[in-house]
């Protein structure tokens, strides 16, 4: 499973479009806030876990990136997504078709982390 390709829309619904893709169900393994990008890190009481990701994080990791739908306390069982259209989004440091990148401290940024992991792009 590759990189979810994020699509940041400054305020625009996108008419007749789905917004998320296929839908997992896994473990929160911390606390989770909704459209956090996530990585599923290893199985817990049978079912995967998911974590935030950050870039320092995932150079290591053999995970997945998803996208949380909604929040999760550590332990419930949250939602994921292989990519979302996020909306209301603040993109003003960035501009329509530039890159979005896994930050090294999670979420997500318009400039690069260390390792380069590129999650989406502003439409």
């Amino acid at each position: 499973m590759g990189i979810p390709q994020h699509s940041l829309n400054p305020g625009r619904a996108v008419p007749s479009a789905r917004d998320h893709g296929q839908e997992v169900l896994f473990e929160a393994g911390g606390t989770i806030t909704a459209d956090a990008i996530v990585y599923s890190s290893a199985a817990s009481s049978g079912r995967a876990t998911v974590v935030v990701a950050d870039d320092d994080a995932r150079s290591t990791s053999d995970g997945s990136l998803w996208v949380a739908i909604h929040a999760a306390a550590s332990g419930q069982q949250v939602r994921c997504a292989k990519y979302r259209i996020l909306n209301n989004v603040n993109t003003s440091s960035g501009a329509v078709g530039g890159s979005v990148y896994l930050s090294d401290d999670g979420g997500w940024s318009h400039v690069p982390g260390s390792y380069r992991v590129r999650v989406g792009t502003i439409i």
